[in-house]
């Protein structure tokens, strides 16, 4: 039970992770973007 129990929050934890990487990438494209437009 204890072992699901952390299986589970491990699966949790990479899907967050995955999703600030998603976010973080996201930003960059968008502060890149932006950094070209302005010069």
């Amino acid at each position: 039970m204890l072992r699901n129990a952390q299986q589970l929050n491990r699966s949790v934890a990479r899907k967050i992770v995955d999703k600030i990487g998603i976010y973080q990438a996201v930003r960059v494209k968008q502060m890149t973007a932006s950094a070209a437009l302005a010069t």
